[in-house]
């Protein structure tokens, strides 16, 4: 976060700032993006510091660890400024430094020595906060040790549910729950598996319900009239009493005169609409069935020309009057957004009342999900494992309540002085009750304070169950419990420069302020005011959706490129909704030599050394596991081709391979290398099995792969850190899961990510950037819409942020087809909270953005001969800025669609199988800078190198490419950042662009060397290929650029060399290749290998296969 002067006159909301660090009084603040959050707190810490007797009377919640560690090294860090006696040189930095100084004074006095001794800064996490308060109470404390908590409990909800489908029908005592899963499993025609799955869902989420189990028929009833009141309260604000009153009279009066009479529903509706004896219930019915006899089957009012004649057709002489009244209210409506919205959606409005037959099934489930809580508890116990809501729970009820307070709540009462909690918008109905009990006993005057800092337009995280209502009744009512707090809005935004801001502002305002529904928690738009000065800009970029998304993921690639190529310094962030959008986006920048850093992308089970070791692991724990033997075959320390696997497993699925490893018949068949290879991995597997037992089994796994060259074989040091995190993980599930070991390996490696690497190119969905900031931000795939969530065993509508309020349920309908009205009315209003969350994350997603914001989509044409205007995919972030794009669309059309037209036809990739054969030696992990090959002193000529090597590899690795020399031409940004990646300098970029495209358009242009790097009428071909070799006690790795065999059955090396050549530099060359011959001649007995230098002048790009090198240097071997 940028550094900022809240001191400076100029800032609109420094009364705000100076007003939140009055250590006496409770706050709730709104601090929007960039508006110096996290500085805010530190400060407000340091002043309830220099108050308090000790500094644990200060606490500090956060919600992540890297929150908590963040804010603790500023704190820590201001201190040691002070005690440096660092000289500050603005205003603001001297008004934090006499803070800090007043914080060492009080150190100092009461001998504290939080320098050395920061641990007693109270700054927690929420999890850590229960964790504390559950060990905190005698008795509950008892229930929690010895527990480990894991962050994943999927596994433990599916294992309590299938136990209880187990149990019920044999324990003795329990007829009546066993009569309710009876039931249920009726309601859901005897789909028990579905069963099970959707209550390991709901025990995943049991905070939700888990007060709300012994609701009765008449509370749910009562939550029906409140949603109902709702409803009713909004239709008529939305659409208005007298155009309401003047449809219904002339609807009576057209049906009273109608040559045939409405039906006796519409009758009866008609009058409960003006009976003031009708219920809320009623009078929410009979609106729906008229606004539904005006409606299109869209849920939208008719137009004009639907009613005429044969509307309610009749002869009296008020008709036209009549008929007139409701085309002008329903033309009103049709022409207003809000009237509109609000017609639309009470066309599907709740009903009546709870069905009998939904109590029923609420009531059979409300008895299970007592019990499936009860087996879910049991099983912690047995496992010695417990979730985050479990802790949660515990605390809470360590912390009793104000009448009858716990121990913890005791204890914390007479501990607690002072309370800051961030992200107070991501805060969870049980979170939120926690935080009420907590400050149960404050009295007001008692000096006590409650500082709450959040931005609801910035709540995300519903799929953790945080709800942003809970913000809003707390500044609604201005208090949490009986703590009165003061509403601060903060309105600096020292992040984006202002031509950002003004563009945000803009944007979002129009979108925040959409009508929603009454259900849902309408969150204003706060502006702000940018605070530093600099360029920025918005840049949207709408092409073709024909193209598909290869093209959007090159076009961002060429962006990125670009602005890498402009900017000396900042992160380049690529953000997204999903994972599986930045897929081929990755793609994308690897083929444009760009590296990138990709969090919690790729999953840490699909690496290919994890699964090796994955393969280890099965056959280890099962020697009967076929698969998992063959991928160890198969895998880079045997490499068994498909014949061999054959002549080693044989056809019989039943055959026992370590046994077969170690027959010498079987053996015979192999050739003599492979042999080799084939023994070391039995008597490595031999040891492992008879050590089984005796030792750990990640560590029995660790020495399978060390025995059989794994670590040798891995190309990068990520590669090595994987597997060290696999071990890490294994060792922790042997420990937590011993019996079902390799089933739980397995689902928490599917929930773990690939440590991602240091990269100026960031990947990461927008939850996870969601706190960071990035000099340019580009947005891909905004016309993508969102996946719908499942369908739940039962749906719940709390209200809006009423912590205790009973919420309105309906159970999953039955699956033979009929459909729950109250069950899809709640999922109507899950989709309005899922549809205005989705604006939340949209705003976090452009509030990222430093100075640039890059905005791609894709546009579905109209027909050219059309006058359709293209419309955005409706649910997508396209739709909400829409505005940004039609102008664009319109100030080229022809050029979208000439790009829709010339687009190339989409292929599916063309699979090939290059057959590489296996190294004898071992090969070897290198260490940094090891296997790169001759280098040039200069570093752009050494930069030049490297690019080519790049893009020679690229044109025999992907030929379906149909690559071009005018492609280079056109992609300068791409071949800029190839040259950048490999370290050349700005200052020479140009003329080294100019001689990289020369070099390759030649490769490209010439027969001769398109013959040398293309794949085709090879026998077998590769491209920098690794290959190990033995020497004395050292492994040493080799890469040699160009190897194949040709049609002769000759095997050719190939090594790219640029710059000038010389004498001595010839003779380098000769001995280079001489011990490249000796190693592929080991690989392949008996065979011709030849060797050839392909040299490149910079100057002019010509490429040439040197005939006088190719005398000194080609070698014929023949071996055998």
């Amino acid at each position: 976060m940028a550094e900022r002067e809240p001191l400076n006159p100029r800032l609109a909301d420094q009364r705000e700032r100076d007003r939140a660090l009055q250590a006496g009084r409770s706050f709730i603040v709104q601090a929007p993006a960039g508006s110096g959050k996290t500085e805010l707190l530190t400060r407000r810490f340091l002043r309830l510091l220099a108050g308090v007797e000790r500094p644990e009377q200060v606490l500090a919640i956060t919600f992540t660890r890297k929150a908590t560690q963040e804010m603790r090294e500023r704190i820590v860090g201001r201190l040691e400024q002070a005690a440096g006696k660092v000289v500050p040189g603005s205003a603001y930095e001297r008004a934090v430094a006499a803070e800090a100084e007043a914080v060492l004074a009080r150190d100092r006095a009461l001998n504290w020595r939080l320098i050395s001794n920061p641990g007693r800064l109270q700054i927690l996490t929420i999890d850590s906060l229960c964790a504390r308060l559950s060990a905190g109470s005698p008795q509950l404390g008892r229930g929690l040790a010895g527990m480990s908590v894991v962050e994943d409990a999927a596994a433990l909800y599916g294992l309590a549910a299938n136990r209880l489908l187990q149990d019920l029908g044999w324990v003795e005592g329990e007829a009546e729950a066993s009569a309710a899963l009876v039931r249920v499993l009726t309601h859901l025609q005897g789909d028990s598996a579905r069963f099970a799955r959707l209550l390991a869902d709901m025990l995943g989420c049991r905070d939700h319900w888990l007060d709300q189990v012994s609701d009765t028929p008449g509370r749910r009833n009562a939550a029906m009239r409140g949603v109902q009141e709702l409803e009713l309260d909004y239709l008529t604000s939305r659409l208005g009493q007298e155009p309401l009153r003047e449809l219904i009279d002339a609807l009576t009066g057209l049906a009273a005169h109608a040559e045939q009479p409405p039906s006796e529903t519409l009758g009866e509706a008609l009058r409960e609409c003006v009976s003031e004896q009708a219920s809320v219930a009623e009078r929410v019915h009979s609106l729906s069935v008229v606004l539904t006899r005006v409606a299109t089957r869209e849920g939208q009012p008719l137009k004009a020309r639907s009613i005429n004649r044969r509307f309610f057709a009749g002869t009296h002489p008020q008709r036209l009057v009549w008929i007139g009244n409701v085309r002008a209210v329903l033309a009103r409506w049709a022409h207003d957004p809000a009237s509109k919205a609000a017609f639309a959606r009470f066309v599907a409005c709740p009903p009546r009342a709870v069905s009998d037959a939904d109590q029923a099934v609420l009531s059979d489930l409300q008895t299970l999900l007592k019990f499936a809580v009860a087996e879910l508890r049991v099983l912690f116990a047995e496992q010695g494992l417990c979730d985050f809501q479990h802790v949660a729970e515990l605390a809470l009820d360590a912390l009793g309540d104000a009448d009858r307070p716990g121990d913890a709540l005791l204890a914390a009462d007479l501990r607690l002085s002072h309370i800051l909690v961030d992200e107070f918008q991501d805060t969870s109905r049980m979170q939120y009750q926690l935080l009420e009990r907590l400050v149960a006993g404050w009295q007001p005057g008692d000096g006590r304070s409650l500082f709450l800092v959040g931005d609801p337009m910035q709540s995300i995280y519903r799929f953790r169950q945080a709800e942003v209502g809970l913000f809003a009744r707390a500044v609604a009512t201005g208090r949490v419990g009986p703590v009165a707090v003061e509403r601060l809005q903060l309105g600096t935004n020292f992040r984006c420069s202002p031509e950002l801001v003004a563009w945000i502002n803009g944007q979002f305002e129009p979108i925040f302020d959409r009508a929603d529904g009454p259900c849902v928690t309408q969150v204003g738009y706060a502006r702000f005011r940018p605070a530093r000065t600099g360029p920025g800009r918005v840049i949207a970029t709408p092409w073709p959706e024909s193209l598909g998304d290869d093209a959007e993921a090159e076009a961002v690639a060429e962006r990125v490129a670009d602005r890498l190529g402009a900017m000396a310094e900042g992160d380049i962030a690529i953000l997204a909704r999903t994972r599986a959008q930045l897929a081929p986006i990755a793609t994308a920048l690897s083929r444009a030599g760009i590296g990138f850093e990709a969090v919690e992308v790729e999953h840490l089970g699909d690496r290919p050394v994890v699964r090796d070791l994955l393969a280890f692991t099965r056959a280890i724990v099962h020697p009967a596991d076929r698969v998992a033997w063959l991928a160890l075959l198969r895998a880079p320390w045997c490499g068994l081709d498909v014949s061999q696997l054959h002549a080693v497993a044989g056809a019989d699925a039943q055959v026992d391979i370590l046994a077969r490893l170690q027959d010498s018949a079987v053996a015979a068949r192999l050739p003599d290398d492979c042999r080799q290879r084939v023994e070391r991995l039995a008597e490595t597997m031999v040891a492992v099995s008879e050590a089984r037992g005796n030792w750990p089994l990640h560590r029995l796994v660790e020495a399978a792969w060390v025995g059989c060259g794994g670590p040798y074989a891995v190309t990068s040091q990520d590669e090595l850190q994987q597997a060290g995190d696999f071990f890490a993980l294994l060792a922790t599930t042997e420990a937590e899961r011993p019996d079902d070991v390799l089933d739980a390996l397995q689902t928490r490696l599917a929930s773990l990510y690939a440590a991602a690497r240091g990269a100026r190119v960031k990947l990461m969905t927008v939850h996870k950037a969601k706190g960071l900031e990035f000099a340019v931000v580009v947005l891909p795939g905004l016309h993508r819409t969102a996946r719908g969530r499942g369908r739940p065993l039962v749906r719940f509508h709390s209200g809006m942020g009423e912590a205790g309020g009973a919420p309105l349920m309906a159970p999953f309908p039955r699956s033979d087809g009929d459909e729950s009205t109250l069950y899809d009315y709640l999922g109507q209003l899950e989709n309005e909270q899922e549809a205005a969350e989705m604006r939340r994350v949209l705003y976090v997603a452009c509030t990222r953005a430093k100075r640039e914001l890059h905005l791609f989509g894709a546009v579905r044409l109209p027909a050219a001969d059309t006058p359709r205007q293209p419309v955005p995919p409706v649910g997508s972030f396209m739709e909400l800025l829409w505005p940004c794009f039609p102008p664009l669309i319109k100030g080229c059309p022809g050029s979208l669609r000439q790009a829709a037209s010339d687009a190339e036809p989409r292929l599916l990739p063309q699979l090939v199988l290059r057959e590489v054969p296996a190294p004898v030696a071992m090969p070897i992990c290198p260490g940094p800078g090891e296997g790169t090959m001759l280098r040039i002193p200069e570093r752009d000529a050494t930069a030049l190198g490297e690019a080519l090597h790049f893009w020679l590899q690229c044109l025999h690795e992907y030929p379906e490419r149909r690559w071009s020399a005018d492609w280079f031409r056109r992609h300068c940004a791409a071949v800029d950042a190839s040259l950048l990646r490999a370290g050349a300098t700005e200052e020479g970029l140009t003329v080294l662009r100019e001689s990289l495209v020369a070099m390759v358009a030649r490769a490209l242009e010439s027969a001769e060397l398109r013959a040398m790097w293309s794949p085709r009428g090879k026998r077998a071909s590769w491209a920098e290929l690794p290959l190990y070799r033995r020497e004395g006690v050292q492994l040493r790795r080799y890469v040699l650029d160009r190897l194949f065999v040709d049609a002769d059955g000759a095997w050719v090396i190939v090594d790219y060399k640029t710059g000038r050549s010389d004498e001595a530099s010839e003779q380098a060359w000769s001995r280079q290749l001489q011990g490249y011959a000796e190693l592929v001649a080991e690989l392949a007995p008996g065979m011709t290998v030849r060797t050839a230098v392909q040299a490149f002048r910079p100057a002019d790009g010509a490429g040439r296969l040197r005939g006088d090198a190719e005398r000194v240097l080609t070698r014929t071997r023949e071996t055998g």
